[in-house]
């Protein structure tokens, strides 16, 4: 999924709000239970808890890189991207 951040997450390193890039995988909290009635008719996951981290894959970024893999993750990521 695409998406831009919308906040100022570690500016040194471009993650900032209007950075672009996709969404490579939702890592859900433990206490979540993946059960068939978490999935509504439009197969739609409805959880209880916010996600345990994100990996966010930027399309590129322009100044120093400070991650050592190309994927930045987060922790703690409500509100912090919208889709585009």
């Amino acid at each position: 999924m695409k998406v831009m951040v919308t906040l100022n997450l570690v500016t040194e390193a471009d993650l900032a709000n209007g950075l672009h890039g996709t969404i490579e995988d939702i890592i859900l909290d433990l206490r979540e239970n993946l059960d068939s009635s978490a999935v509504d008719k439009h197969s739609i996951m409805w959880t209880k808890y916010p996600p345990a981290m994100i990996l966010f894959k930027p399309f590129f970024l322009m100044s120093l890189n400070l991650f050592q893999g190309s994927y930045t993750h987060l922790s703690n990521p409500s509100q912090i991207y919208h889709p585009l």
